[in-house]
C-alpha cells in the first residue's frame, strides 16, 4: 500500500459541471475524530502519501485544521501528506495550517474568466480568484502547490488567460469522463492502479476505486475491523493482483477511465 486516500467529507459547496460530487445520492458527512486516528494509527509503515480528500471539499468542514495537525502528528515523518480543494474557502483560518501541516495542495480553478469560472462552478470567480492568489503569494517553498484547470476544448487564448492568473502555479490538464474507459488504439487493455491504494469515505467504507463516488463496490468497513485484516482478506488480495495483471474483471471498471 503506497497511499491512502481518506474522505474526510463528501460535501461540497461548488457544483463543476464535470464533477459528479453534485449528483452523489450516498448520504453526506464529515469523518469523525476518532475514526480518523484509527485509521492513522493502523496505517502501514509503507504508506508514502496520505490525500484528505476523495469526494468533497475538504474546506467545509471546520474540523480541518485539527484534521491536518492530528494526521501530520500520526503519520510516517517520511509520507506526504495533500489534499484537492477548490480554493474558494482558503483564508487566513485555515491558510497558516496548510503551510504548516501540508507538503501539497492541488488547486481546482475551473474556468478562465468571471463568465466561464462562474459557469462551470457556481462559485464566485473573484472571491476564489483573490483567495488563492493572496494563498499562493506567501505560501513557503517546502508547500508544492499548483492550480489546475481541466481541458475541454478550451483555445489557445484561453489557456493563456488561465495561466496569467495562477502563473507560476497554473497547471492545463485532461478532462477525463468519469464514464469512459481508457484503452489503446489497438485495444489493449491498460494497467489501473486505482485499486492498489486504500480508499476509505468518511463513514469508514473501504471502496475499491477513489472514483467510485457511488459506493458500488464496497471491500469492508474499518469500524468493524483494522486496516490489515481488510487489506488481506483474500478476496481484496485476489482483486489487487488482477489489477496488477491489467485486467478489468467488474462491472464497475468497464465504464471507467484509468489515468
Amino acid at each position: 500500500m503506497l497511499k491512502a486516500n481518506i474522505e474526510t467529507t463528501n460535501i461540497c459547496n461548488a457544483k463543476c459541471v464535470m464533477c459528479p460530487c453534485k449528483d452523489m445520492t450516498r448520504p453526506k458527512g464529515i469523518i469523525k475524530e476518532a475514526l480518523l486516528k484509527k485509521i492513522l494509527t493502523e496505517l502501514p509503515d509503507d504508506v508514502r502519501e496520505v490525500c484528505l480528500s476523495l469526494f468533497g471539499e475538504p474546506l467545509m468542514d471546520n474540523h480541518i485544521v485539527l484534521i491536518m495537525k492530528t494526521t501530520k502528528e500520526l503519520l510516517n515523518p517520511s509520507a506526504k501528506l495533500m489534499f484537492f480543494t477548490n480554493g474558494s474557502l482558503l483564508g487566513e483560518w485555515v491558510n497558516k495550517s496548510i503551510y504548516k501541516y501540508l507538503d501539497e495542495i492541488v488547486i481546482s480553478f475551473q474556468g478562465y474568466d468571471k463568465e466561464s469560472y462562474q459557469k462551470n462552478t457556481m462559485l464566485d470567480f473573484e472571491i476564489s480568484r483573490i483567495a488563492i492568489q493572496d494563498f499562493l503569494q506567501v505560501k513557503p517553498n517546502t508547500l508544492k502547490a499548483s492550480v489546475v484547470m481541466l481541458n475541454m476544448g478550451h483555445t489557445i487564448e484561453q489557456k493563456a488567460k488561465f495561466k496569467a492568473l495562477f502563473d507560476p502555479y497554473g497547471k492545463i490538464v485532461p478532462a477525463r469522463n468519469w464514464d469512459t474507459f481508457q484503452t489503446g488504439v489497438d485495444g489493449t487493455k491498460i494497467q489501473c492502479g486505482r485499486p492498489l491504494s486504500l480508499n476509505v469515505l468518511w463513514d469508514g467504507r473501504v471502496v475499491l476505486c477513489c472514483r467510485d463516488y457511488e459506493a458500488t463496490m464496497v471491500l469492508g468497513n474499518l469500524n468493524d475491523s483494522t486496516i490489515a485484516e481488510l487489506w488481506d482478506d483474500a478476496k481484496n488480495v485476489n482483486l489487487r493482483n488482477v489489477f496488477k495483471m491489467g485486467r478489468k474483471p467488474l462491472d464497475i471498471c468497464k465504464n471507467c477511465y484509468p489515468v
